[in-house]
């Protein structure tokens, strides 16, 4: 999501999400993913959530990401095509805290700003330039 939004914004587009960009998800960055799972090495089998335990909306990623893109464009909403979508996911890591010592370490602004760099190399690749 976050990776199609910003190249949308990078082309100059409106980044497009289902009205009014209210839904939420727990979005983790790869590296807080990667600290569970080193975490999980040697410890006992069972279902460990990996997340932050918050919501953000996907509003909240069109603002994040034109901050750090350093552009103002505006979103455009779009009705949502689907009856069984989901509106709220967010992720129960409280036994993932207490049985591997997992601690999220990056916010939602703090993993964009560290994808940033990528999204805009992405995008000049993909635009042969």
């Amino acid at each position: 999501m976050i990776l199609q939004l910003g190249l949308q914004i990078l082309k100059g587009n409106k980044p497009r999400i289902f009205k009014y960009g209210e839904q939420s998800r727990d979005f983790v960055f790869v590296d807080d993913v990667v600290q569970a799972n080193i975490k999980a090495i040697g410890k006992p089998s069972g279902i460990y959530n990996v997340g932050n335990g918050i919501s953000r909306t996907f509003n909240d990623i069109v603002s994040i990401l034109n901050h750090n893109l350093s552009t103002t464009v505006e979103t455009e909403y779009f009705d949502n095509p689907y009856t069984f979508y989901q509106n709220n996911t967010c992720a129960d890591i409280t036994d993932t805290q207490l049985l591997l010592g997992y601690q999220p370490a990056f916010t939602l602004e703090q993993g964009i700003a560290a994808y940033t760099a990528e999204i805009i190399q992405l995008h000049k690749q993909l635009n042969n330039g």
